[in-house]
């Protein structure tokens, strides 16, 4: 999919992941980003796809509540135990509010 950034693909999304150093060659994966007319990224913190045209903060898990499925597929719960800040959402709000636009 890499290859096809800023030739057939225009623009990515990345949810909690930090692209760069997803794959062994962090400097492709930069100028293949950098190839893009829009970058969304949704994260709890900036990093290296900071360059990104939009992002939206999400929540950390100690803001969360709800259940998720960890890599043994054992369902754990989590419990919201910080208040939450007006701008931070959850990555499913976010997607859900992006995909009804």
């Amino acid at each position: 999919m890499l290859a096809s950034f800023g030739d057939g693909v225009q623009g990515a999304l990345t949810v909690g992941e930090n692209p760069p150093n997803l794959k062994g060659n962090p400097g492709r994966v930069r100028r293949r980003l950098e190839a893009l007319d829009t970058l969304v990224v949704v994260d709890i913190m900036l990093n290296e796809a900071q360059d990104a045209d939009v992002v939206l903060p999400a929540l950390t898990r100690v803001k969360k509540e709800g259940t998720y499925t960890n890599l043994e597929r054992r369902i754990q719960q989590l419990q919201q135990i910080k208040t939450l800040s007006a701008q931070a959402r959850s990555e499913y709000t976010i997607l859900k509010d992006v995909d009804t636009c």
